[in-house]
């Protein structure tokens, strides 16, 4: 059901890569995060071609806020799927202000931990052939149940 909706949401929006349109092999990942302090972790959920999905979860420390949390889980999957070697790529978050500054490059983010994490995450992307974000709502991020599975361990 959730990805049967994910195809009627919003188009992904190009942050990088050598082609200026997007490719018919797109590899998706949802990216989410959960703050609390001293207790923070981030989830990437890639989508393979091949049907398959690889799971990664990481646990932060030293982290300032929320926003912060999901500016490093969207570094960690793009990181992942270039690490598999996918060049084309989309990423999607459920945190609208992280991916309205990431589709935005002329607002320069207050953050400095934004700001860090918005130029590592271009970095990444100008390895790709296209790479693009999306916003979906929370219900259909699926990378949360990572989470939430790897926060019990």
């Amino acid at each position: 059901m959730a990805l049967r909706s994910l195809r009627h949401t919003l188009p992904f929006m190009r942050v990088g890569g050598t082609s200026h349109y997007v490719l018919p092999t797109l590899v998706t990942c949802q990216t989410d995060a959960s703050y609390r302090r001293g207790n923070t972790w981030i989830a990437s959920l890639v989508f393979r071609p091949d049907g398959t999905r690889g799971e990664s979860i990481k646990r932060l420390y030293s982290v300032e806020d929320v926003s912060e949390a999901e500016w490093a889980g969207v570094a960690l999957g793009l990181a992942k799927c270039l690490e598999e070697n996918y060049r084309v790529i989309g990423i999607e978050n459920d945190n609208l202000g992280v991916i309205s500054q990431l589709i935005f490059h002329d607002r320069v983010p207050r953050r400095e931990y934004a700001r860090y994490y918005r130029s590592k995450i271009y970095t990444l992307a100008k390895q790709t052939e296209w790479t693009g974000v999306r916003w979906v709502p929370r219900e259909l991020n699926l990378a949360d149940a990572i989470l939430r599975r790897g926060m019990k361990c």
